[in-house]
């Protein structure tokens, strides 16, 4: 039987930030195991290289779409910057257009030199006008991430409009050719924003995250020159714009019983804080865009993983799924998916977003011990590699067509039951 056949595009694959060169990765080796033929197409390549070694097909934008990337690139602000002026609003608008109409000419391109049938896509993006790239990327069948709320629930100006009557014109015409342009939302928040301003477009949630099952490993402390009896506390990741860490540095400022590990571009953060109020007595620093090596020795070095973001993130965590993957307990802001999660699952404690003394509160609180398998277990039912990629496949199938008739091993035409819980 013919493997089923998927395209992943992100276009950030060669930035060593964030999740952005490893999130795409998760997916295509459990798209993989599942037994699907998947292919990978990037603006600049992959920071893992050739992808040769790991088994991933990476393929590049042609010159001309990569130009036109590039150029955007050089017209999107800063990502952590808020309250932007209007001149550099207009700015990350233009680049917003630009990478979208990139990534939808260089998509076109790749399913076009594809053998028949054209693969199913899923879309990785940020920083992109999603409804410029639902106009411009053509037939098909594909998921696009979303991981920001739209701008509001109808468009405001004349030309938003009028891109909103062309996007729904070529969905429909997609739909009356069996395929579709879905979004994709990581939480309930996101899904209800899209579905409020694109019902055309059919929102589903599936997390973007994926929960791992990972071995702590043995000694992890003695690598950051931290003894075996202290008592850890985890600040990981990269600093996106949306986290509230200033509430995090405060917060230790007044543990003095507790040894605050920061690793990552989180770091740099720390750092600023740090040159004004002075470093939390104890702190180890670990800076910089890490290797999956330190990532599982800062885990399994970790009590607790913290988590702070600042009122009104609508966004699931990586770091979170991190945690679960090493069976480590987490304190997180409220009022975020996050935090629910958290709470509902017993995986940890919650604290009011901004406020240092309930965040050092709630790291006294504690016990801090591993997670059981049995809480990891309930907590990863829809975050399994497996789960999440079934559920793309799900959200695919979903649009119709002729595009899962090559199935993957073991899975029948609609993929598995539904991951998702949402439509």
């Amino acid at each position: 039987m013919t493997r089923r056949s998927i395209l992943v595009v992100e276009d950030q694959a060669h930035l060593a930030y964030g999740h952005y060169p490893k999130g795409f990765t998760d997916l295509t080796r459990a798209l993989t195991q599942l037994g699907c033929d998947v292919r990978v197409l990037t603006s600049r390549g992959w920071v893992g290289g050739d992808g040769r070694e790991q088994g991933i097909r990476v393929e590049r934008f042609g010159w001309l779409t990569a130009a036109l990337w590039s150029i955007a690139d050089a017209l999107q602000p800063s990502r952590t910057r808020k309250d932007w002026p209007r001149g550099v609003r207009w700015s990350a608008y233009a680049a917003a257009t630009m990478r979208a109409s990139s990534i939808a000419l260089a998509t076109r391109r790749a399913l076009r030199r594809s053998p028949s049938p054209a693969p199913d896509v899923i879309l990785f993006h940020h920083d992109v006008h999603t409804f410029v790239l639902a106009a411009l990327v053509g037939p098909g069948r594909f998921v696009h991430h979303a991981f920001r709320s739209p701008p509001g629930d109808r468009p405001r100006t004349m030309a938003g409009r009028l891109l909103d009557r062309e996007v729904r014109r070529q969905e429909a015409r997609r739909r009356r050719e069996a395929g579709g342009f879905r979004i994709v939302a990581a939480t309930p928040a996101l899904v209800d924003a899209w579905t409020r301003r694109a019902p055309y477009l059919d929102p589903v949630e599936i997390v973007h995250g994926m929960s791992a099952d990972e071995q702590p490993l043995d000694d992890a402390r003695r690598v950051f020159g931290i003894a075996d009896d202290a008592r850890v506390a985890l600040v990981f990741g990269a600093d996106h714009g949306n986290k509230d860490l200033d509430t995090v540095w405060r917060a230790f400022g007044t543990l003095p019983e507790w040894t605050l590990l920061v690793v990552g571009t989180v770091a740099n953060a720390y750092g600023t804080w740090s040159a004004t109020h002075g470093a939390v007595d104890g702190a180890v620093v670990v800076g910089g865009y890490v290797d999956y090596e330190t990532r599982a020795q800062a885990y399994s070095a970790a009590d607790v993983v913290v988590i702070s973001f600042e009122p009104g993130h609508v966004r699931d965590s990586g770091v979170l799924q991190d945690a679960l993957a090493f069976g480590r307990p987490a304190v997180c802001s409220s009022g975020t998916d996050s935090a629910n999660r958290i709470t509902e699952f017993g995986l940890g404690r919650v604290f009011e977003p901004g406020d240092a003394d309930a965040l050092a509160a709630a790291v006294r609180a504690g016990p801090w011990r591993p997670l059981s398998s049995e809480v990891v277990e309930r907590a990863r039912e829809r975050t399994s590699a497996a789960a999440v990629a079934r559920a793309h496949l799900d959200a695919l199938d979903a649009l119709g067509g002729a595009g899962g008739a090559g199935r993957a091993d073991g899975a029948d035409a609609r993929g598995a039951p539904d991951q998702t819980g949402r439509k």
